[in-house]
């Protein structure tokens, strides 16, 4: 027996709360979503606007890590666009973009399969941005992940960023229902209030996913050694 031999067989885990831990992988979907009914149904009841011809132009969804903001967010719209085919939603993750340029160009990226180039600017970017939602159906959600890390940009004001998404003229010109859920760590349209223009724009909705508590966890836990995912 060498000393790996002992090296891993006494570092080996005996006992885990979890019977199975790929379901702490974040990027791993789960069969059934547990702990979260209270966010699901806010979402569900949200979404459900549509039917009534309305969409909150702005979700804020937000919470400490690992508290499924993402994961929740994106299965009921899912689950939503697959029962009304006049809504469609795209998920865009802007974990890597540190300009507003890179952001726009991610959203662009998600919506058309392709990036614009730098020499058209923030204006040819936008413009992509309102050309591809027109393909799209009636009513059409942005869900724009990792959001905070776009805040600060010395070529670009984030006021005028979300600005031009929220009420740009081209929106506005081509009679675009768009709704854009926000989702962060923490209250982001706090920050963004301090250009008036925006104001009424960002009150939107709010969901919070609050941490999970002892009595959270049992239930993850029991459905995690019953077979299911949490």
């Amino acid at each position: 027996m060498t000393d790996y031999d002992d090296l891993f067989a006494e570092t080996a885990a005996s006992e885990s709360l979890f019977p199975d831990k790929r379901a702490l992988d974040p990027l791993r979907e789960p069969e059934e979503i547990i702990a979260r009914e209270p966010q699901q149904r806010q979402l569900a009841r949200l979404l459900n606007g549509v039917h009534e011809g309305y969409l909150p132009t702005i979700v804020s969804i937000y919470g400490p890590p690992g508290t499924g903001k993402t994961i929740t967010t994106r299965r009921v719209c899912r689950v939503f666009a697959t029962r009304k085919e006049s809504f469609a939603f795209e998920y865009v993750n802007l974990e890597k973009c540190r300009s507003l340029f890179s952001a726009a160009n991610e959203i662009t990226l998600e919506l058309t399969g392709e990036k614009k180039g730098a020499y058209e600017g923030l204006d040819g970017v936008f413009k992509g941005i309102w050309t591809a939602l027109e393909e799209y159906p009636e009513w059409t959600a942005l869900l724009l992940d990792e959001i905070d890390h776009i805040q600060h940009d010395t070529n670009y004001d984030p006021n005028d960023f979300f600005y031009r998404l929220l009420r740009g003229e081209g929106k506005l010109r081509r009679e675009l229902n768009l709704s854009v859920f926000l989702v962060s760590n923490e209250l982001l349209a706090v920050d963004l209030r301090s250009d008036s223009r925006i104001q009424s724009a960002m009150d939107g909705e709010e969901v919070f996913f609050p941490p999970y508590g002892i009595d959270l966890m049992d239930r993850i836990s029991g459905h995690g050694s019953s077979g299911r995912s949490a």
